[in-house]
């Protein structure tokens, strides 16, 4: 159905147009938001997993410094895999969950090296050759079940280490995101509309003015005229042809109120003639006859 009302089309339109950007704008930011924790994510376990190089031994004690270095909470699960060159698993955590797909450590070729032995039995550092390139990290999303995991995985000289991080914190904080955007762009959007109707409202005060002098328009109200100096310039042309308009009929109204009192006037003479001699006549004719009648009826009429 077509809406007749302007004022609402312009309040519906202005809506429409601020919804559409609050919705786009609200896409774009959960994107970015996600995205940036995400990448602060990577970047820990990036530089994580770089540092793994340092650690040869004790996995389980690394495995907590890990969580600790990474902020893992209690309700952020964060698991440890080491694979040694010959493909033997040297370590995996309790909570590294099963149906995580491990093929991609396969895809990660590396030509193997030798690193020199250590210059004391200390697990906590392993020097690497000085001709020995940065290894670089590989990072995935996996989804399973379970949740999603962001997993890191680099290949070393002597074994490859992969570390997975479980995503419900992010998911949380991206669902609370969610939430605040939910319950704010409504209501962003209602405070849009009021004032879109508010604003239409007070940018048709020109027209209501030019209906309130329309409706004065009689004819002895012919010389009212609609001011120009405070109105916007979008109106002052259609005011302008209506203040024209009123002076046309103003001016048409004038001389024929003239034209009727100078026939009325030129009028006046020979009439009071005729109704003088019609009396004349009415006197002189037979009572009761039928030209007393006529005579009778001329002279009412011309008294008139």
């Amino acid at each position: 159905m077509k809406l007749r009302s302007f004022r609402l089309r312009i309040a519906l339109l202005s809506t429409t147009l601020a919804g559409s950007a609050l919705i786009g704008f609200g896409f774009a930011s959960w994107w970015l938001i996600g995205n940036a924790k995400v990448g602060r994510l990577d970047a820990k376990l990036e530089n994580q997993l770089v540092r793994t190089m340092r650690y040869q031994q004790q996995w389980q004690t690394y495995e907590a410094i890990l969580a600790r270095d990474l902020e893992a909470g209690a309700d952020t699960p964060v698991a440890l895999w080491v694979v040694g060159r010959n493909g033997e698993t040297l370590y995996r955590s309790l909570n590294w969950s099963t149906e995580l797909d491990t093929s991609f450590l396969a895809r990660i070729m590396y030509q193997p090296l030798s690193l020199p032995p250590p210059p004391n039995p200390d697990w906590r550092f392993r020097p690497p050759p000085p001709n020995f390139p940065a290894p670089k990290p590989r990072l995935i999303t996996q989804r399973t079940p379970m949740g999603v995991w962001r997993i890191g995985a680099i290949a070393l000289p002597e074994q490859q280490v992969a570390i997975a991080v479980n995503l419900q914190a992010i998911g949380r904080e991206m669902r609370v995101v969610s939430n605040i955007f939910l319950v704010s762009i409504p209501g962003i959007l209602l405070l849009i509309a009021g004032g879109a109707w508010w604003l239409s409202g007070k940018a048709l005060t020109p027209v209501h003015r030019m209906t309130t002098a329309i409706r004065q328009v009689t004819a002895q109200g012919l010389d009212r005229r609609i001011p120009t100096a405070a109105t916007d310039m979008e109106f002052v042309e259609l005011i302008q042809v209506f203040n024209q308009m009123l002076e046309r009929l103003e001016r048409s109204f004038k001389q024929a109120s003239r034209f009727s009192g100078d026939a009325a006037h030129e009028l006046k003479t020979p009439l009071a003639i005729l109704q003088g001699e019609l009396e004349q006549m009415l006197q002189q004719a037979e009572p009761g006859s039928t030209m007393q009648q006529s005579l009778g009826n001329l002279l009412n009429e011309v008294s008139l």
